[in-house]
């Protein structure tokens, strides 16, 4: 056997059969015959910056897509790319030609094809997932075959967030938009209002999101706007941000793991420090993204917009006793055309759970999700929880299904959690 597979915030360990690292799509197509004539599975991973155990299984074969980092074309209003290329470096090519994704999350270390694949997305009402801006992807399926998925296909619908169920993503192309910088505004909000004041703020700005420190009296509205120009960043400031994120904040984590009634008064240093009112102004994807925090824990749900402040009000009673040692996040995006999105069936509310070494981290993440289920609420595919949903909520799923099996009528790409909550048989669940 070959090395284990393990996730970047360590949350998963599992163990292929053996591993591959394709250069081209030719490699994958060979990959996937070669399993599929052993009777074994497949997995396909890039960055592994997923919280969900998605990306692999044990005894599978595990591909490794990232050699796979090639720009293919740029046009004029649209990228391809090979699915290994990370995020980080397309949009700095992007940058290049003063052009930028229209959307992107809160970093960007994961690799085009996991960020779509599991409904990677940012905080807008105009702009929503990823995974809504593909236009055309390549993917192998089951039988070893390249399938081409153009814009105007009806199935590009189901392809374009399919949780590596419907084959080995080896191409995507995604639609640009001209590069902008953004105003970055800062408002600390009664507690309360944070949800409705997020919705409200994405009604007229393109962006906007609200952090929230557990135990804090109030939230933090960020609101992102357009602006002609950016002052070039200071030299020292990556460095500062470096340090924040990779000694000064993890050694009060540290002190919280040790101390956990310390937790609260962590919490309130961190605020008074870094979630501050004010205004900054910035690149798109310097604005729009953070430095990488330190390593932590993620549950995230999507619930209908018109449940909002229930839904708001549910977390903070989750944790009003049992605070958590890292932000909560509030996001919002609009429907989806992606089948198996949170949000196909109209917009959603987003509501992140973090933590780090909290000793009730869990007993809050599956309190979480058994209220925001009861809520109409989905999970986000890449976090902690992305198989606790009922198939149920997943309206699309028969058009799925019957996706899967014209692609993978053997099995090749399952994976036991997928099938398992996309109502599928599947292989053994102890599998993983």
């Amino acid at each position: 056997m070959g090395r284990p597979f393990q996730n970047w915030s360590r949350t998963v360990l599992r163990q292929p059969a053996r591993w591959h690292r394709p250069s081209r799509e030719a490699d994958v197509v060979q990959a996937v015959r070669e399993a599929r004539d052993e009777g074994l599975r497949v997995r396909a991973s890039g960055s592994r910056h997923s919280w969900s155990d998605l990306a692999s299984s044990d005894g599978v074969v595990q591909l490794d897509l990232g050699r796979m980092d090639r720009v293919v074309a740029l046009g004029p209003d649209q990228v391809t790319v090979e699915a290994g290329t990370t995020l980080t470096d397309l949009t700095r090519v992007l940058a290049r030609h003063d052009r930028t994704l229209p959307v992107l999350g809160s970093i960007t270390a994961q690799t085009v094809a996991g960020a779509i694949a599991t409904g990677t997305h940012g905080s807008s009402l105009i702009h929503g997932c990823l995974s809504d801006h593909v236009l055309g992807l390549h993917l192998v399926n089951g039988h070893g075959d390249v399938v081409v998925f153009d814009a105007g296909d009806p199935r590009l619908d189901g392809a374009r967030l399919s949780l590596g169920r419907l084959g080995v993503l080896t191409q995507v192309t995604l639609r640009t938009m001209p590069a902008t910088a953004l105003q970055e505004t800062r408002t600390r909000l009664p507690l309360e209002d944070a949800a409705q004041a997020l919705l409200h703020a994405l009604e007229d700005a393109p962006y906007a999101k609200v952090w929230w420190l557990p135990g804090q009296p109030h939230a933090l509205l960020y609101r992102y706007t357009p602006v002609a120009h950016a002052p070039p960043v200071p030299h020292w400031r990556p460095w500062v941000d470096r340090a924040a994120n990779e000694a000064v904040f993890p050694a009060l984590l540290r002190l919280g793991a040790l101390v956990p009634a310390a937790i609260p008064s962590v919490n309130a240093l961190v605020d008074a420090v870094h979630l501050t009112p004010g205004t900054r102004q910035a690149g798109f994807a310097d604005a729009l993204t953070v430095p990488m925090p330190p390593r932590h824990r993620e549950t995230e749900w999507a619930v209908p917009v018109a449940r909002a402040d229930e839904a708001w009000a549910v977390l903070r009673d989750l944790v009003r006793d049992r605070p958590l040692d890292f932000i909560a996040e509030l996001r919002a995006v609009p429907r989806s055309p992606a089948w198996l999105a949170p949000s196909h069936d109209g917009p959603m509310l987003h509501l992140g759970v973090y933590a780090t070494t909290a000793p009730w981290a869990d007993a809050v993440f599956d309190e979480a999700a058994q209220a925001f289920l009861a809520l109409g609420g989905r999970p986000h595919w890449g976090k902690e929880g992305a198989t606790h949903a009922h198939r149920a909520v997943w309206t699309a799923l028969p058009a799925f299904r019957a996706l899967v099996t014209a692609l993978d009528p053997d099995g090749v790409l399952a994976h036991a959690r997928v099938d398992g909550a996309l109502g599928s048989e599947g292989p053994d669940p102890g599998l993983g």
